[in-house]
């Protein structure tokens, strides 16, 4: 069993019993770790995969986790218990518990409204921020006078609200019909002791006079702060009385109003069904904490938690509930917490021991809801490093010690205390690899230096990729780009472009902020309205139009004009014939331009599942889009399928991969690290608590709003540190395996720091275009054999060819399937189909259970994995049903049928529950129940397909 574990894996293997917290740095093997650690404990007698939960934070995360462990299990021939392996997204899990138990959430807030099992996630944030815009303005205007003066300060930034309710949410706080659940009124007022102490020990004279008089005194005499603020008491330092109300003056008119927006956007969320991530998360917490019964249903011995760096508070809190026994392993890094901004803590690490102890007593402080004793916590590290060269390893962890500026000290005492160093160990790569810096003359020029960087690798024959066991040459696939910001990795895309070089963009990026997305929001404004000026402007600019044909472009006496007016009306009507299939309609604005690439692919079906899922019309898509402009939202973009291109990336985006050749880019001042200030009005902060910026007053009869000058004194406390940008920085470099490149040109002190002084300028000489110098070089030399993948096949290769069956056509097929799924969303199709009374008829019949369209299915077996999508799958609360929808004329194939199903059915065991599936033969008004293809057969019939689809 520890055959080829290092002594730091084996230990954490072996150590089953107890609270464990694993720190586990980049390139450790943690997954393994993990699988091995979860095998050791389901080979113990009384424990069974029912027993042990795995949860991570995305769906790739919790796939690859599954699929490594099923296939584990059916080596040892445990093919039965494999399919019971339960490894999912903490979304997943909570929304496993809110559908089972939605009458929980209004029994404990006290609301008439009532959650059914009929509640649907929105993932666009978007759209989440505009249902919470509508809730705020309802509450504002239902009694104007209630708030005093607050709704005029906050004005109509409603977004700083949004946020203060989100970070609520991830806290754990929730209000009440009357007051606060739990610590929220002691997380709102803050620890006044604390900001006392700290702003009197920052209260005293200095050598150039007391700061925090001297910056006060400034900002009255500018008028930024209320000039009536008593000057003569600011003398050698601020008064203790003005200290005291600093820390803890009346905020209650201001607690009364978050309250109520809070209770307000929880009550029309549970009334409309419409749950965001925040809101899973917090009704699965109040369900588990009120309700002994889903407590108990929901109930594990042994927890494995992965990128624990990655939880809240809220999600510390649920992982507890579900525990049956001590029996916690938290793996993580919190050198890699990078999601501050949604609000993930990296304390639950760092300071474990303090909060599982508070979280545990604040759990039980009325009664038993964590039934064991706290056991002394394990802490085990891994610390050797499988990925990356030592000069890389090196890099990336003075990235942690690097300042942001000048002036900032480091606490180095603090990391010497908790960085676990890592150890080189893969000989293979510590043979080849090194740390270039390179510094161009302007940002331009840098994004030609990065290109130019990258061709060099390509054609240095020092440069030598490991693979197998032994080397080949580099190419353009192996190389990641990664810049703090979507606007540098859109740039750089365009450079790649206009130089010929192939490239791609992955991750989260600024998509709506494209040229494409604001294409699009030009043609459906004026689509709209044919004279939107904003509109005509964007379209008439990219038509190569002069400002002078701009103006005049309306004048119908312009004869010159009059082929493009045609011409962009002919496609505006076009648009209009399209209105109610909105993936249609996007995707004819870009073929106007012959645009085709991962960014429009993105835009149509990111606004196509908004439109399904919310049934957003076309003003809501025209708003959505203005803002996500205007903020410059961001949305995952899917892999390219490029195989030889370089990927460009965010560095956020890149967290949990790795290349054999990164170029960090952008290390400038003012870009990384990230200097942009916090430019919100309201703060909450578990010391500070909730405060305003802002404070209005009524000067001879002029309302005014000023800065407060109360939280000018907080602010002093509130110093924006760079650790966050820090462990950005360490990421990004961490993710190169032989070769990082790290490129500036106005260097930043992270690139300082890093780089000692060892600048090498830019790369020097003509670097050909990647293609015709493959040519040149003629073929690689083979290179050894890499690990075989496991091969992918589709669940309709797996049922094998099918034979005309009497039916009306694959497009009718698909135009019925599309209608299927907007009547189980709710929606009324766009066309009437002679199939849909017996749709109808079906979706009644599962009015009771909670539904799903279109679910992606993945099927691990020995050697390959197995995917299709499943039509409609009904979630009861005592078994599971696949129903999937034909239009054949005839049961002829029937066989095949069974055989996708059956693909679904055991995907769909992961629920825990007993699974029936269903062939609904629509046009025919027949249902048949089949029996499920035993996992033998699907395993012969995969084999059967040998290696045809290996990718």
């Amino acid at each position: 069993m520890s055959e080829g574990m290092n002594d730091g894996q084996r230990k954490i293997v072996e150590t089953s019993e107890g609270i464990l917290v694993v720190d586990a740095g980049p390139g450790t093997g943690k997954t393994f770790t993990i699988k091995h650690r979860y095998m050791n404990l389901v080979r113990q007698p009384g424990i069974t995969p029912s027993d042990v939960l795995l949860l991570t934070f995305t769906r790739n995360a919790a796939q690859e986790m599954r699929e490594r462990i099923i296939d584990a299990m059916m080596e040892e021939g445990r093919k039965e218990q494999a399919m019971l392996v339960q490894a999912s997204t903490f979304s997943s899990f909570c929304m496993n518990v809110v559908l089972r138990h939605p009458e929980a959430v209004n029994r404990f807030l006290g609301v008439k409204e009532q959650l059914s099992r009929s509640a649907r996630l929105v993932q666009n944030e978007s759209m989440n921020r505009e249902f919470f815009r509508q809730v705020y303005y309802e509450t504002v205007n239902s009694d104007p006078e209630a708030y005093g003066r607050i709704p005029a300060i906050i004005g109509s930034d409603f977004k700083d609200v949004y946020e203060v309710v989100k970070k609520l949410m991830s806290l754990g706080t929730l209000p009440l019909r009357k007051g606060w659940f739990g610590e929220g009124e002691d997380i709102l007022r803050g620890d006044p002791d604390w900001i006392i102490k700290e702003l009197k020990a920052l209260n005293r004279p200095a050598k150039n006079g007391n700061p925090l008089v001297k910056e006060l005194k400034k900002k009255v005499k500018e008028h930024k702060v209320w000039p009536g603020l008593p000057m003569q008491a600011l003398v050698e330092a601020v008064p203790l009385h003005m200290i005291d109300e600093a820390a803890d003056h009346d905020r209650d008119e201001l607690f009364r109003f978050i309250h109520d927006v809070y209770l307000n956007f929880i009550r029309r969320s549970i009334a409309t069904n419409r749950l965001n991530y925040g809101l899973l998360e917090l009704f699965a917490f109040i369900i588990l904490y009120s309700n002994r019964r889903a407590r108990k249903e929901h109930s594990y011995r042994y927890m494995m938690i992965d990128e624990f760096q990655d939880t809240n508070e809220l999600q510390f809190m649920i992982a507890l509930l579900v525990l049956k026994d001590p029996n916690l392993c938290a793996v993580g890094d919190w050198k890699q917490g990078i999601y501050g901004f949604r609000y993930a803590s990296i304390q639950n690490i760092t300071e474990f021991e303090e909060r599982i102890r508070h979280l545990h007593a604040l759990l039980n402080h009325d009664e038993e809801r964590v039934p064991f004793s706290l056991p002394p916590v394990i802490r085990l590290p891994l610390t050797e490093n499988y990925r990356s060269h030592p000069d890389i390893i090196m890099a990336s962890f003075s990235a942690l010690y690097s300042p942001g500026s000048k002036n900032e000290s480091i606490d180095k005492e603090w990391l010497d205390r908790n960085v676990t160093f890592l150890e080189a160990k893969n000989d293979q790569v510590c043979q080849r690899g090194r740390v270039d810096f390179l510094c161009a003359d302007n940002e331009g020029d840098q994004y030609d230096a990065i290109l130019d960087k990258a061709l060099e690798y390509l054609q240095d024959p020092e440069v030598l990729i490991a693979e197998g066991d032994g080397y080949r040459r580099a190419r353009l696939g192996d190389i990641a780009v990664l810049l703090r910001s979507g606007n540098s990795a859109r740039a750089l895309k365009a450079r790649a472009e206009e130089r010929g070089i192939p490239a791609y963009l992955e991750g989260d990026m600024e998509v709506m902020s494209t040229r494409e997305g604001k294409l699009l929001l030009a043609w459906l404004r004026f689509m709209e309205n044919r004279h939107d000026p904003r509109a005509l402007a964007t379209i008439l600019d990219n038509e190569g139009c002069s400002l002078t044909a701009i103006e005049r472009f309306d004048d119908e006496e312009s004869l010159e004009l009059q082929d493009l007016r045609i011409r962009l009306q002919e496609q505006r009507t076009l648009l209009l014939s399209k209105k109610r299939r909105i993936s249609a309609l996007i995707s004819a604005v870009f073929d106007y331009y012959g645009l085709e690439n991962d960014i429009c692919q993105s835009i149509v079906g990111l606004l196509s599942s908004l439109h399904r899922e919310t049934l957003a019309s076309m003003n809501d898509i025209i708003r959505l889009l203005e803002h996500d402009i205007k903020e410059g939202t961001i949305y995952p973009l899917e892999k390219s399928l490029q195989s030889d291109a370089i990927c460009i990336q965010t560095m956020h985006s890149s967290k949990g991969l790795e290349y054999p050749i990164v170029i960090a880019g952008r290390i400038d001042a003012s870009s990384m690290p990230n200097t942009r200030r916090d430019r919100t009005d309201l703060v909450l902060d578990r010391r500070l608590g909730l405060r305003m910026k802002k404070e209005y007053h009524d000067d001879n009869g002029m309302h005014r709003t000023y800065d407060d000058w109360r939280w000018y004194l907080l602010s002093n406390l509130n110093k924006n540190d760079m650790d966050e940008e820090r462990r950005v920085f360490f990421v990004s470099l961490s993710r190169a395996k032989q070769y990082l490149c790290l490129s500036c040109h106005k260097p930043s002190e992270f690139f300082h720091h890093v780089s000692k002084g060892r600048d090498q300028g830019r790369p020097s000489g003509s670097f050909e275009n990647p293609a015709a110098a493959t040519e040149e070089r003629g073929p690689r030399p083979p290179s050894p054999r890499s690990p075989p993948r496991k091969r992918r096949h589709s669940s309709h290769e797996l049922a094998g060819k099918t034979v005309p069956a009497g039916g009306k056509g694959k497009e009718y097929g698909r135009r019925v399937h599309a209608a299927a799924e907007m009547l189980a969303l709710g929606q009324e199709p766009d066309e009437d189909l002679d199939e849909l009374p017996r749709i109808r008829e079906i979706l009644y019949s599962l009015k009771e259970a909670r539904l799903m369209t279109e679910v992606e299915c993945f099927l691990p077996l020995q050697g390959a994995t197995i995917r299709g999508a499943a039509d409609l799958v009904a979630v009861f609360p005592d078994h599971v049903e696949v129903h999937d929808f034909k239009t054949d004329g005839n049961r002829r194939n029937e066989d095949a049928y069974r055989v996708q199903v059956s693909v679904y059915a055991h995907a769909a065991t992961s629920l825990g529950l007993p699974v029936r599936c269903f062939i609904q033969y629509l046009s025919q008004g027949i249902t048949v129940e089949v029996d499920v293809a035993p996992l033998e057969e699907l395993q012969r019939r995969a084999d059967a397909l040998g290696t045809c689809n290996d990718i």
